[in-house]
């Protein structure tokens, strides 16, 4: 199993919380694996839409309260191959849930 963690800010930095991270990573650069999870407080849209290569499986937080409304990033995932297998309810005050996605 090999893993490649990279700790930066991907896309837009929206909601992002303390100043330990500068390091930023563009969505083409992000490298492709069999599973990505994005937790990215609001810039779910703009990752999604800038990835050139998608991985077998992914797990999106959406944050509906910074602009990533679940029923948008449901529509981008199907239209790059996705379909939802999964999905669970974080905060339905805020518009966060959770999706996992396979590539079939």
């Amino acid at each position: 199993v090999q893993i490649d963690l990279r700790r930066g800010i991907v896309g837009e930095n929206i909601a992002v919380k303390g100043t330990e991270v500068t390091h930023s990573i563009l969505p083409s650069e992000l490298p492709t694996g069999d599973l990505l999870i994005l937790d990215c407080e609001g810039a779910e849209k703009s990752i999604l839409n800038g990835m050139v290569e998608y991985p077998n499986r992914m797990i999106v937080e959406t944050h509906g309260c910074f602009g990533s409304q679940t029923e948008e990033i449901k529509i981008i995932l199907h239209e790059n191959g996705y379909t939802i297998e999964d999905s669970a309810v974080e905060s339905a005050d805020l518009g966060i849930d959770i999706l996992f996605a396979i590539n079939k």
